[in-house]
Parts: C-alpha cells; sequence; structure tokens
C-alpha cells in the first residue's frame, strides 16, 4: 500500500463505521455527534468541555452545542467546579448510562468484526502504529486549532 492510500483507507474505515453506527442509532435519536460525545463522557465521567473537545478533537464550539443538545435531551449533567465557576464537569444520566451501555456494545462487537482474523500480535501492532500517527495528526490538529499554518 502507497504512503498515500494509508489515510484513505483508516477514512474509509471511519465513515464505514459511522453509517452503521447512524443506521442502528436511529431509532435512540442519537446521531454520529450525540453517540460520540456520550461515549466519551461514559468513559471519562466528570470530564470538562474541553477535555472532551480535545480527546475528539473538536471546536469549543462544536463540543458546547453537543453538550447543550445532550444536556436538553437528559442524557447528560453538567455540575459546575467548585475552583473554577466556568468549567463544568460532565455526567451521564439513568438514561444516558443506558444509551451508553448500547454504545459500547456496538462498539465492542464493530471492534470483534475489525479485527477479525488479526492475531494478538498483529492487533498489538496495528495499535501501536495508529496510536503513532494519532499522535502526528494530534500535533498538527493543535497547531492548526492555535492558527498555524502548515507548509506543505
Amino acid at each position: 500500500m502507497e504512503e498515500t492510500e494509508i489515510l484513505k483507507t483508516i477514512g474509509g474505515i471511519n465513515h464505514a463505521l459511522d453509517f452503521i453506527a447512524n443506521v442502528e442509532f436511529r431509532k435512540l435519536d442519537l446521531t454520529k455527534e450525540k453517540y460520540q460525545y456520550l461515549n466519551r463522557i461514559a468513559e471519562y465521567p466528570g470530564i470538562t468541555q474541553t477535555e472532551l473537545g480535545e480527546l475528539l478533537r473538536s471546536e469549543k464550539s462544536t463540543v458546547s452545542r453537543a453538550v447543550s443538545k445532550l444536556i436538553k435531551d437528559r442524557l447528560v449533567i453538567a455540575e459546575y467546579s467548585e475552583n473554577n465557576s466556568k468549567s463544568r464537569h460532565l455526567k451521564l444520566t439513568e438514561n444516558g448510562q443506558s444509551y451508553a451501555e448500547i454504545i459500547e456494545r456496538e462498539n465492542q462487537y464493530s471492534t470483534e468484526m475489525a479485527l477479525h482474523g488479526l492475531s494478538n500480535e498483529e492487533i498489538k501492532q496495528l495499535n501501536d502504529l495508529l496510536n503513532k500517527v494519532d499522535e502526528n495528526i494530534k500535533l498538527s490538529w493543535m497547531k492548526v486549532r492555535d492558527g498555524f499554518k502548515r507548509e506543505y
């Protein structure tokens, strides 16, 4: 595989999984945006909006809109920090937790399907390589987010 095909392959995998989840979560009225945010809040109870944005590589305004929708839908509650009145810690409601359990089962199933036929060693190697790629992209994302222009 040529270098230029790697990101296309990763993008294709991402689009396919998003499509599947959008279809399967439609009955729960969970869009891609909602289920991704809900999943991360489930993984990190008490996460702040800023931390959530960095984890998902999203802009502040996008995170704010998504969190507002989740609060409106009574899937998430936001508690203000005692130390910083601008910082809100996000937690799932009981209803949000039941949705998160469904999302987790879908994630587990999709992961099993994606890794089918790979050995434990191959899975570890793939994970290590993707973590390196993710770190490289994260650095670029942070620079562009902060207003720097990439030279290419």
